[in-house]
């Protein structure tokens, strides 16, 4: 089952707050989708709204609202980093 922070304070469509069972952390989610003039200036992306990047940074608070989410991790914190603009 998915654990994810519902948050009426979070007013970005492509973020979003869930509990990842792996390594027992929050993690918080942000896209970066593709615009028309992101297609004009990159030939490597195809259509409006394809995902630019993403990045996946662990959290102990919502940074939209200050609730304090419940980590259970002893790993230390680390962040991944995708860029799908270019291969």
């Amino acid at each position: 089952m998915i654990k994810q922070h519902i948050c009426t304070a979070i007013n970005n469509e492509h973020a979003s707050l869930v509990f990842d069972e792996d390594y027992q952390q929050w993690q918080l989610t942000l896209l970066t989708l593709a615009t028309e003039d992101d297609l004009e200036n990159n030939n490597q992306l195809e259509n409006v709204g394809d995902i630019i990047d993403q990045i996946v940074l662990p959290v102990n608070f919502c940074p939209y609202c200050g609730e304090k989410l419940q980590n259970n991790s002893k790993q230390p914190a680390t962040y991944v980093y995708h860029d799908f603009s270019h291969w």
